[in-house]
């Protein structure tokens, strides 16, 4: 990236260098952050995301912004800005969902991880945020990715694991999926192989489920959520 910024001529931030994002630990709303870029500082900044890696996505794009008012191209105004960083909905980005919300027996964590790089994203969101928590993972693949090595880093961290097929003809079977799910511990080597979508799920003393493996299945997740609240969950025949 820098190397074709000099050819064009094209001035380079870079983050931790010409701006910083200073995490600030967990808020009410979700995580709350510092960010400084020359003489512009924004203190206290929140915003309701949960992984680290999403405060320094919106440290871009509030710098961003700011070269853009330089620019002439904008106006930024604070107030503004924290408005809606405090609105900011990231669908299927590490989503978290309420049971409330989702009628779900437990509270639902939407994402759609499938590289090793976002799954051990997820993993520390698990680590920091829902410790402590009995958790299971609905995960549908695709069969062009590495599922084992995705797997990984999550090894250990759920008590029940559900397989299924995302709607997509490029879906990993469930068969080659279980054969990868073993990374994941005890829940990995026994898991219940499901019909895609949330009915019929045995969600029973789980406190939270944790929806990963593929954008396909997070966005079937979502829609059906749309529809309305699922039916009672219990055990698949």
């Amino acid at each position: 990236i820098a190397r074709r910024a000099a050819e064009v001529g094209a001035p380079l931030f870079v983050l931790g260098r010409d701006f910083a994002v200073t995490d600030r630990g967990r808020s009410p709303l979700g995580r709350r952050f510092d960010f400084r870029f020359g003489r512009a500082r924004f203190a206290g900044l929140e915003a309701p995301v949960l992984g680290r890696h999403q405060i320094d996505n919106l440290g871009l794009a509030i710098a961003a912004l700011l070269i853009g008012e330089q620019e002439g191209l904008l106006r930024l105004d604070e107030e503004t800005l924290r408005h809606d960083i405090a609105a900011l909905v990231l669908p299927a980005r590490q989503q978290f969902i309420s049971r409330e919300l989702s009628g779900l027996p437990c509270d639902l964590l939407l994402d759609s991880a499938h590289t090793p790089e976002s799954t051990a994203s997820l993993a520390r969101t698990l680590d920091e945020s829902f410790p402590d928590r009995r958790r299971g993972m609905l995960l549908g693949m695709l069969r062009d990715k590495k599922a084992e090595l995705c797997m990984r880093p999550l090894a250990g961290r759920f008590d029940r694991v559900f397989l299924t097929e995302p709607d997509s003809p490029r879906a990993m079977k469930v068969d080659e999926l279980a054969a990868a799910a073993r990374v994941l511990g005890p829940a990995g080597s026994e898991p219940a192989r499901v019909r895609p979508g949330l009915e019929g799920l045995d969600l029973r003393d789980l406190d939270l489920l944790v929806v990963a493996g593929s954008v396909y299945l997070a966005g079937e997740i979502a829609r059906e959520l749309r529809r309305g609240r699922p039916k009672p969950p219990g055990k698949v025949s």
